[in-house]
């Protein structure tokens, strides 16, 4: 059974430091080293993207100063232009204020120094949000009375560990209650959801579908890497890429002599090979999916990550060895995030966001 407080990420963006739900990572240890960084840092509260709220109390000694100048710079803010007052968008006509993306600014663990940089993410997240309570609201889905009252009293309580006083700073930026409940409750309705559309029939399937991901096989391979210029994709990279994937492919020149000749990455100085890797982990996301894909001795098609271009050619496979049983939180977390990308992205094509 998949727990609330272990459901995944859903639309939103990680923030720093945030734990991959796909990894095998006990709650605790994560809980503590989170922790650590956060007092090192502005002891400003991080909570997961599905509102998980497990992490450690920071010594009881009062509000810290940190959270006692932001809340004092807010509630200033507020009095000039009340944050609830300045509307970023309107998603079928419902606002989203300032107040809620500071809200989840703070949430997130988001420094006042990052803030600017990442307002723009914040918000599309709290569009996605919406949409998917629009949705939920069209399948006539809820959750128990119960739950959303320990939710709310869980973060009330964690704000409070971090020096905050969730209701006062909500109300100095006009930041109605039912509007920030909605915000923290939303995965739980989608867990809901989720539940019922995700059965053992759905699960059992993508498992055949993919067994390599799920069973935990490991590959090895060995790659050829361009970096984009100045960290920006570009055609004349995609280019030269595709023209060394074209020899290689014909024969005109050999992966290893490819790799010595073009490849950017510190593996080249070991013939590309980057070692063995699962489906989530050393290598890009994008970068791993396709070399799941290959066989072994296959030159994949280049694979474009944030870094640059990707020449995979897997060299091994180690079987896995673990059962559908093993992977069934995985699995059910996957397919519910696929999920909600879905809805998204069928939504905004049709929704009027302003």
């Amino acid at each position: 059974m998949t727990s609330l407080h272990s459901f995944p990420r859903l639309a939103m963006p990680p923030a720093q430091g945030q734990p991959d739900f796909s990894q095998k990572t006990s709650l605790r240890t994560w809980s503590q080293q989170r922790t650590r960084k956060l007092i090192e840092t502005t002891a400003v509260l991080w909570v997961g993207l599905c509102l998980t709220l497990a992490l450690g109390e920071l010594p009881n000694n009062g509000r810290t100063a940190v959270a006692s100048e932001q809340e004092s710079q807010a509630t200033s803010v507020g009095k000039q232009t009340p944050l609830h007052q300045v509307i970023v968008r309107r998603v079928n006509g419902r606002p989203i204020s300032s107040a809620q993306v500071e809200f989840l600014r703070i949430s997130r663990g988001i420094t006042d120094q990052d803030a600017a940089a990442a307002q723009k993410s914040l918000i599309e997240t709290l569009v996605d949000n919406e949409l998917i309570r629009e949705f939920l609201a069209s399948q006539k889905v809820t959750v128990a009375d119960a739950d959303i009252a320990r939710r709310k009293e869980q973060f009330i309580q964690q704000w409070k560990n971090f020096g905050y006083d969730l209701p006062a700073i909500t109300k100095s930026w006009g930041l109605a209650e039912p509007t920030w409940t909605a915000d923290i409750t939303t995965p739980l309705a989608w867990y809901v959801y989720s539940q019922s559309q995700i059965n053992d029939a759905a699960i059992a399937a993508e498992f055949k579908r993919q067994p390599m991901r799920w069973n935990g096989t490991r590959l090895r391979a060995r790659q050829l890497f361009v970096k984009w210029p100045a960290g920006q994709p570009d055609a004349a990279t995609r280019e030269k890429m595709a023209e060394i994937k074209a020899r290689i492919q014909a024969g005109q020149l050999s992966m290893e002599a490819a790799i010595r000749q073009y490849s950017e990455s510190p593996s080249a100085s070991q013939g590309g090979d980057v070692g063995w890797f699962g489906y989530r982990g050393r290598l890009p996301a994008a970068v791993s999916r396709a070399a799941y894909l290959q066989q072994v001795g296959e030159v994949g098609q280049p694979v474009e990550s944030p870094l640059g271009i990707h020449l995979i050619e897997v060299t091994d496979i180690r079987p896995g060895e673990l059962g559908i049983e093993d992977a069934r939180k995985e699995i059910f977390d996957e397919l519910s995030q696929s999920r909600w990308n879905e809805i998204v992205a069928r939504s905004r094509e049709s929704a009027r966001i302003e």
